[in-house]
């Protein structure tokens, strides 16, 4: 899991639920995101996301919309700017462990990461 102190600063660039809207409830922002890390680090299929995160197709679906709204590329600058103090944290480093893969991935898998890196790279 996210650590709290990082959550408490991240949790602010993610868009809120409108009180009175309809639909399902709100869905626990911070198990969701640390899912997304999960399967994106582990370099797994999101059907294998553990239960903890909650379900897969959620977990997904809340990656897509953040990374087509902007949001996930928020999420990473913001996270970036509260560690880049921190004497143990090299963006070289983070970069090439951020880069490999064992094993083909899917194409959508592929395009997803690819639209997040973009993202990314654009601030």
């Amino acid at each position: 899991m996210i650590p709290e102190d990082v959550w408490n600063e991240i949790k602010k660039v993610i868009p809120q639920k409108q009180p009175g809207s309809v639909g399902r409830p709100a869905s626990d922002e911070w198990r969701i995101l640390s899912g997304v890390l999960f399967v994106v680090r582990a370099g797994i299929q999101w059907k294998y996301l553990p239960e903890i995160y909650g379900p897969p197709s959620t977990v997904h679906g809340r990656f897509i919309k953040w990374v087509e709204c902007g949001v996930f590329s928020e999420i990473t600058h913001t996270a970036r700017q509260f560690y880049q103090g921190q004497e143990w944290f090299d963006e070289f480093w983070l970069a090439i462990y951020s880069s490999h893969s064992k094993h083909h991935l899917p194409l959508r898998v592929v395009r997803t990461r690819l639209i997040a890196v973009n993202e990314a790279s654009k601030e």
